[in-house]
């Protein structure tokens, strides 16, 4: 699955106001059942996985949902755990 940042090219509705480019930002998190539940980053619990910053770039951030990484920063995910994101 691809999560993809804001950017002008993936805006598929014309809105009556732009939106200001300083205003289409956000980061994705890897976060903790408490921080998604409060809608909150815990900075030690957390884990950034994209910096959504330049809404001119197309960027993205492939997320595989496998039980062992063959990268040892990647992501892993059990069966039968349950795991949380959030945009900020």
């Amino acid at each position: 699955m691809n999560l993809v940042c804001p950017n002008d090219a993936t805006v598929l509705q014309r809105l009556r106001d732009n939106t200001p480019k300083e205003q289409m930002f956000e980061n994705l998190w890897f976060v903790d059942k408490a921080s998604y539940d409060s809608c909150t980053v815990n900075v030690k619990s957390s884990r950034r996985l994209l910096k959504c910053s330049d809404p001119s770039r197309l960027m993205y951030f492939p997320v595989v949902f496998q039980q062992y990484s063959p990268t040892e920063k990647g992501l892993e995910f059990k069966p039968g755990n349950d795991y949380y994101f959030i945009c900020k």
